[in-house]
């Protein structure tokens, strides 16, 4: 009957031995997940442990390799010797050429779900980079310098490489500092190839007098006023009307083909 017993004991220490090591470990991945992902809008890590004998199994998905990395460090960390990281990356599967993206509209919609009912997250501007980390929909998975993680349609983002990225980060930009424009084909053309709004950045290609060619995130070329008009940007018009009016005199009028002085 003693030998039963202590049969018994070893049995119930050795399962709460193991029900002691599964409950540890998600305690250190919950800890681990409010310093490195805090806020679900901001960063993925969806993962959860189980524990089979000595060993720990964590599944899930995270974005970054870097998330992953850190669960298998602080597994260690926490004395777990015998552990298999089964994580799934999101940015691992993303393909080499479509690893960035421009925001290629004026202004595109990023949503919470990847469905146009879905609610707005947030807004992309025309030459917004974003980092993609899902791309098996027509609806990106992607996320914003600022970090926020949303759903754009694939039709307004244009993909590029990481060497297609450095190129263009090393490239002479302009961004539209007023509150509504757009690029027309040719100088003194009417036909517009897309409409702008402040904020929008476009690629430098030449400049041909008071005309400048741009380019668009998806390389579509066109021209546009150097300024829409003589005043200054705003904001700048610190030293008074009449220092104003003395620069807008010394400017070669005959290059002026833009809009009057506002006062």
């Amino acid at each position: 009957m003693k030998k039963v017993f202590q049969i018994l004991s070893v049995v119930l220490m050795s399962a709460f031995s193991v029900s002691a090591m599964a409950a540890d470990a998600a305690d250190v991945l919950s800890k681990l997940k409010s310093r490195i992902a805090p806020d679900k809008r901001t960063a993925i890590f969806d993962v959860k442990s189980t524990t089979a004998g000595k060993q720990v199994t964590v599944t899930g998905t995270v974005g970054f390799q870097e998330q992953k990395d850190a669960i298998s460090k602080e597994l260690a960390d926490n004395g777990f010797t015998n552990v298999q990281n089964k994580v799934n990356v999101l940015y691992n599967a993303v393909p080499e050429g479509k690893k960035w993206a421009l925001v290629k509209l004026s202004v595109a919609s990023m949503r919470c779900e990847g469905k146009h009912a879905g609610e707005m997250a947030t807004q992309g501007i025309m030459g917004q980079p974003v980092r993609v980390l899902d791309c098996t929909s027509d609806w990106y998975r992607v996320q914003t310098p600022d970090n926020y993680i949303s759903y754009v349609p694939e039709s307004s983002l244009f993909c590029k490489t990481e060497a297609q990225m450095k190129d263009w980060r090393a490239a002479k930009r302009y961004i539209v500092n007023t509150y509504c424009t757009r690029l027309v084909t040719e100088p003194a053309g009417d036909e517009t190839v897309t409409d702008l709004v402040m904020g929008n950045i476009l690629e430098y290609k030449a400049e041909n007098g008071e005309w400048i060619q741009l380019a668009t995130p998806d390389g579509r070329l066109a021209g546009q006023d150097v300024s829409e008009n003589q005043s200054p940007v705003y904001g700048c018009d610190t030293t008074g009307a009449t220092a104003l009016l003395r620069s807008v005199a010394s400017l070669p009028q005959s290059l002026c083909g833009a809009g009057g002085l506002n006062l």
